[in-house]
């Protein structure tokens, strides 16, 4: 093994090092500093979509939709197969599909209610299947989508009496 194989071990580790760092910091609800880590470690691994996954959710949680739209919308563009490309460990399949999810969530708070923020939830609902592991079950999913259809319905429907007047 020569050096440069040596240099780009040791920054695999540390990035995954800094992903799982940012992890813990994030589930303790401490998102700028969990953001840190993930900064550091997409800096460490620019391509890893692991690393790219959590800066973004970490974004959403600090209000920071638009940028992690862009993230979301980059790791749902390529194909799983380039996703493992870039990172061994990714679980492509399941990132996607929980990128779709978050891209709900993102879309929701970024551009309101639209149809599109809605298309993600169904292309969400669309690849799941036995096996398939998810950060959220089908049945949060299901909920908060139901949840917010019938909160969209209300603000149209307010909207529609408040012209009408």
């Amino acid at each position: 093994m020569d050096n440069s194989d040596t240099v780009a071990m040791k920054q695999q580790l540390d990035h995954e090092v800094m992903v799982k760092a940012g992890l813990k910091l994030h589930e303790a609800r401490q998102y700028s500093r969990a953001l840190q880590y993930f900064n550091k470690a997409s800096r460490l691994a620019p391509d890893c979509p692991v690393a790219a996954y959590n800066r973004a959710n970490t974004m959403h949680m600090l209000g920071r939709d638009a940028e992690a739209y862009q993230i979301l919308r980059e790791l749902i563009s390529v194909s799983p197969d380039e996703l493992e490309r870039r990172c061994q460990d990714a679980h492509p399949i399941s990132l996607q599909l929980d990128a779709y999810f978050l891209l709900f969530l993102v879309g929701l708070d970024y551009r309101g209610f639209c149809d599109e923020a809605f298309d993600y939830a169904a292309e969400h609902l669309r690849r799941r299947r036995r096996g398939l592991q998810s950060v959220w079950s089908i049945q949060e999913v299901r909920s908060h989508i139901t949840a917010m259809t019938q909160e969209w319905a209300s603000q149209s429907n307010q909207h529609l009496q408040e012209t009408s007047r």
